[in-house]
């Protein structure tokens, strides 16, 4: 009889050493992603080195970065986006970072911007521009038409990096046009009053 139950024992130990070393392999394979996703956030993190983003934080799970934090200009949180975006291992990025620069009225920020976006010149084409601005709680939409692309990207810009803009919604739609509509546009410009300006519009918030 003891010599039986010192059997079972000598098997069951076995049973459980065999079972702890089939179970570590997996422990090891599962600890490998988290550190992959480590590496991941260290890289995008260490991308985001300019002063601007000193006050990003970064963290990654299944290839998805999210950013947190808080940056002055509305540019500097698309710029943050844009260079997560293009970092290797991410597949997508969750942007929930706050702008958190100049607080300013949105009757204020529209009058400021439709002022900027007036003497905005690109180049003689924009004359025929016209782009609408409307602002609620700090959110900035811009709508309406640009002559080309270099005209909605400069109205963009432009926007993007005035302080109080907390985010940007773009509508703009740009003309299509051919070579020969262009040579009008520039000969009508040239024809016109020197101080002609681009068309922008303040638009109200139902």
């Amino acid at each position: 009889m003891r010599i039986q139950v010192m059997k079972l024992k000598a098997i069951l130990a076995t049973v459980i050493f065999a079972g702890a070393i089939l179970s570590a392999p997996t422990i090891a394979c599962a600890a490998a992603p988290a550190s992959s996703q480590g590496a991941t956030a260290s890289a995008v993190q260490s991308r985001l080195s300019k002063k601007q983003f000193r006050n990003i934080k970064v963290t990654v799970d299944d290839n998805v970065a999210t950013l947190t934090g808080t940056v002055e200009l509305f540019q500097y949180k698309a710029d943050a986006q844009k260079t997560a975006s293009h970092t290797q291992g991410i597949k997508a990025v969750r942007n929930q970072i706050e702008v958190k620069g100049e607080n300013v009225t949105d009757a204020e920020l529209q009058k400021k911007l439709l002022g900027k976006l007036t003497y905005d010149r690109v180049n003689e084409g924009n004359v025929f521009d016209a782009i609408s601005v409307s602002v609620r709680n700090g959110v900035v939409t811009l709508g309406g038409h640009a002559h080309n692309y270099v005209n909605r990207n400069s109205a963009i810009a432009l926007v993007s990096n005035t302080p109080g803009v907390k985010e940007m919604v773009n509508n703009i739609q740009v003309d299509p046009t051919s070579m020969m509509d262009d040579q009008t546009r520039l000969a009508l410009a040239r024809a016109g009053s020197s101080k002609a300006h681009p068309h922008f519009s303040a638009e109200r918030e139902r």
